[in-house]
């Protein structure tokens, strides 16, 4: 977002705790949509496999299907630069990253990209709503996704400014976290 904004004339906003259908609106509007997520690949150093961070871009979707198509620079080849994204997985590895999402238009395309976030348009409230959402999902889940679930409820109130609650979720993200199945983030 500070790339785009120091360095190009487009317009990027970032939000945290996106959702699927969010997702889809948004293709649907006619923005792809860069997610942040968690994924376990091969380990060429150590001949396993590690967690790490990656980036995709999702372009668009297919609901008979349950299936993103996104563009992905590690996964994606020079003849089939998309690659399928099941929708439990597009949310299994997007939450380790509080479902952060950042979007990209043009100068001109920026109102439609504003009224196409709805209620995301607002910084603020898009992370009340990961807050909500993370508490929601900590309270549902167990081991890695609710460690993550945890962790994003402690991200989204220390962006809020609730640090006395963004720390009491960090110490309950990390309480969670030596029991994690390997490979941990």
């Amino acid at each position: 977002e500070d790339y785009t904004a120091s360095y190009t004339n487009l317009r990027a906003v970032t939000r945290s705790g996106g959702t699927l259908e969010l997702l889809k609106k948004l293709i649907s509007a006619g923005y792809p949509v860069v997610v942040e997520k968690g994924v376990v690949l091969p380990d060429s150093c150590n001949g396993g496999k590690t967690w790490m961070g990656h980036y995709q871009t999702v372009m668009g979707y297919d609901d008979a299907l349950s299936m993103f198509y996104a563009y992905d620079s590690f996964t994606g080849s020079s003849s089939k630069p998309a690659v399928s994204v099941p929708y439990e997985q597009m949310l299994a590895e997007w939450r380790p990253f509080n479902y952060i999402f950042l979007v990209i238009t043009s100068v001109e395309g920026e109102a439609g990209l504003l009224q196409a976030l709805g209620e995301y348009a607002d910084p603020t409230r898009a992370d009340q709503i990961a807050a909500e959402f993370a508490a929601r999902e900590a309270a549902e889940s167990t081991s890695t996704q609710q460690f993550f679930a945890w962790y994003n409820r402690g991200t989204s109130l220390m962006r809020l400014g609730d640090y006395g609650n963004a720390g009491s979720a960090y110490d309950e993200a990390y309480r969670l976290y030596e029991n994690l199945p390997k490979p941990r983030p």
